[in-house]
């Protein structure tokens, strides 16, 4: 059959919004996949600077005559970490530290394999379990 002048046929009306509407649902998903990995790299510099800051706390305490773990835990509750452990061997002090980060997909992706199975509730974005952890460990003494 052949068309009548004048009168056209629906191509294909509205597929230029499909288009628009899939291209924007990929651009919110890249952006917070970046988001995301922006904010495990923040937690990573928070928790090394925490464990680093918590170390040569302990090792100043120990030249002050102080128990060094009990300085290391209260300069790590000041940078927003949570201190895992704290062992003094002679003049030198060694701590780990964790900190939460949430990612930016949504709270919900913590909670895939449990409530409180992730995330050491240390008050840095996201309640327990609602996150990754990131952990650091650093050494400080004298200099030899």
């Amino acid at each position: 059959m052949t068309a009548r002048p004048g009168c056209r046929r629906p191509k294909e009306q509205g597929s230029a919004t499909v288009y628009g509407v899939a291209f924007i649902g990929l651009l919110v998903v890249v952006a917070m996949i970046a988001a995301t990995v922006a904010a495990l790299l923040v937690g990573h510099r928070r928790a090394a600077a925490g464990a680093d800051l918590a170390a040569l706390a302990g090792a100043s305490a120990i030249q002050q005559g102080r128990p060094p773990c009990v300085e290391a835990a209260r300069l790590a509750r000041a940078n927003r970490v949570l201190m895992l452990r704290c062992v003094r061997r002679g003049q030198v002090v060694t701590v780990v530290v964790a900190t939460d980060v949430v990612p930016a997909i949504g709270p919900a992706i913590g909670q895939a394999t449990g409530p409180g199975t992730r995330g050491t509730g240390t008050g840095s974005g996201g309640a327990p379990g609602s996150g990754w952890t990131v952990r650091s460990m650093a050494r400080a003494g004298p200099v030899a």
